[in-house]
């Protein structure tokens, strides 16, 4: 499975920050990323997550990065580009 340095530090944030503790049953991180068709599910969840905050939001540039990142994760991962 491929990650970038970005992946893993945007999920880890969004994971640590409890920002989807209803939509995961891992309670350790590395737990979550060793698993692939659980980690592609969240970041799924995660990209309309942070879609959602982002539509609603007065810096919603802060988001585009983050769902790009994530975008791209899902691409590679499911044999996308």
């Amino acid at each position: 499975m491929e990650m970038t340095d970005a992946f893993i530090r945007n999920i880890t944030d969004d994971f640590a920050c409890g920002l989807s503790d209803d939509t995961h049953n891992f309670e350790d991180i590395n737990d979550l990323l060793a698993d692939k068709d659980e980690l592609i599910a969240y970041t799924k969840r995660m990209i309309r997550f942070n879609t959602t905050i982002m539509a609603d939001s007065h810096n919603a540039f802060l988001y585009c990065s983050r769902i790009k990142c994530y975008k791209s994760f899902i691409e590679k991962n499911e044999g996308g580009k």
